[in-house]
């Protein structure tokens, strides 16, 4: 519905305006970090798929298959 629109746009307005970052204190690895930072991207252009997420490293080496 219509909130769920405004909340979708408010997360995009929020990823173009801020640079996401993972406190030190949390664990995650690199290739995590990596996808994240793919999905995160506010250039829709250069944001990752869903075919890209899930060939990307992260889910090639993970134990959710």
């Amino acid at each position: 519905g219509r909130k769920s629109t405004l909340n979708v746009h408010q997360l995009y307005r929020y990823i173009d305006n801020h640079q996401v970052t993972i406190p030190s204190h949390v664990k995650v690895s690199p290739a995590a970090i990596d996808l994240l930072k793919g999905i995160l991207r506010s250039d829709p252009s250069k944001r990752l798929n869903m075919t890209q997420i899930f060939r990307h490293n992260w889910f090639a080496n993970s134990t959710l298959r």
